[in-house]
């Protein structure tokens, strides 16, 4: 279930409203701190990905961001307006400090710029599952 919704304009300060929602969320929908400590700082690499994305496309749109608290996974979007090809150092650490901290890790790329999906099992997926990451609403 789509817990909240945001749409936040590009700024410095947007990374931290984007974790202190994010980590509420997580701490309401029960995570343990230790879980929420990882989305804490997971959000706030993909978001400044996402700042720095769009800065070096030139695109000063808003960002989005999507929170689903689902039985079995909890799973935040992050969403910006840059082309899939707009990627440079920063970017790229991001991202990988994103996928050390998220269980499962996804990225979307299409006309309308990128999701970098982040997710958080709560239970251990079956041994046949796909591992696919639910798809957004």
């Amino acid at each position: 279930m789509t817990v909240a919704t945001l749409t936040l304009t590009a700024a410095a300060d947007l990374a931290r409203t984007a974790r202190v929602v994010s980590t509420s969320v997580a701490r309401a929908g029960g995570l343990d701190e230790d879980t929420v400590a990882e989305v804490r700082q997971a959000v706030g690499e993909a978001v400044a990905r996402a700042l720095v994305r769009q800065r070096l496309a030139g695109y000063d749109g808003d960002l989005r961001l999507v929170l689903h608290d689902d039985a079995d996974v909890f799973v935040v979007e992050v969403h910006d307006g840059a082309p899939a090809d707009v990627e440079d150092d920063t970017t790229r650490r991001a991202l990988a400090l994103a996928e050390a901290l998220a269980a499962r890790t996804e990225v979307l790329s299409g006309p309308q710029g990128s999701v970098l999906r982040l997710a958080w099992p709560r239970l251990d997926l079956p041994s046949n599952s796909n591992g696919l990451l639910p798809a957004s609403s």
